[in-house]
């Protein structure tokens, strides 16, 4: 059976991550290790994609590369799955975070509006 495989560019179109933030993940071993073509070049397959999805849900839902990076393995493989446990986490952590963002913009804009009207 022959695996699908991906070049960089295109697992930055079909994952939305751009090439500077994949090569991170790999530098930071969130990813990989990758395949390499004859020239050089990073080699992708549909697993390396579903976990460049996972990280990027992951970030979504406010988990930092630190806490990624501290269970690597574990922690993607459960996003990977869709771990109940994990999901729930992660949509609190998300939760959490858009509260956070929503009083810290109101709070500019309490700001932006009294200096306006001063």
């Amino acid at each position: 059976m022959n695996e699908q495989k991906y070049h960089i560019g295109q697992v930055s179109k079909k994952t939305g991550a751009s090439p500077r933030a994949i090569r991170f993940w790999e530098q930071r071993g969130l990813i990989g290790p990758l395949r390499r073509s004859f020239g050089g070049n990073r080699i992708f397959t549909d697993a390396d994609i579903a976990r460049i999805e996972a990280i990027r849900f992951l970030q979504a839902a406010g988990w930092s590369l630190a806490e990624m990076q501290e269970g690597n393995a574990a922690l993607i493989e459960r996003a990977l799955f869709c771990d109940k446990a994990i999901a729930r986490e992660a949509i609190e952590r998300a939760v959490a975070v858009t509260e956070d963002a929503a009083k810290r913009h109101a709070a500019v804009i309490n700001y932006i509006n009294r200096k306006r009207d001063a």
